[in-house]
């Protein structure tokens, strides 16, 4: 999330847009295609894909787990970045 809010340049709309996409697809069961919209974020954001999440896909407990932790990381990061740059 640091390297999405440095890119964005603190962009508010831009990470409310990605949450939006990510956790709707969650939210209508399609975690294949989250976890496809994740590896091209990382792609984009010149990162690798780590590869334990990768392994993640042949496992839907565990995928589901770790998306739903994703969305609650990404959600309280961001909203830490917003404080700060509010703060600052």
């Amino acid at each position: 999330m640091e390297m999405l809010w440095t890119v964005t340049n603190g962009d508010t709309d831009t990470t409310d847009q990605i949450y939006t996409l990510l956790s709707g697809l969650y939210a209508d069961g399609r975690e294949t295609e989250m976890l496809e919209a994740l590896r091209t974020l990382y792609g984009v954001l010149g990162l690798p894909f780590p590869e334990d999440v990768e392994q993640l896909s042949g496992h839907p407990e565990a995928r589901g787990y770790f998306l739903f932790s994703f969305l609650l990381d990404h959600d309280d990061a961001i909203e830490d970045y917003k404080a700060e740059q509010d703060g600052a």
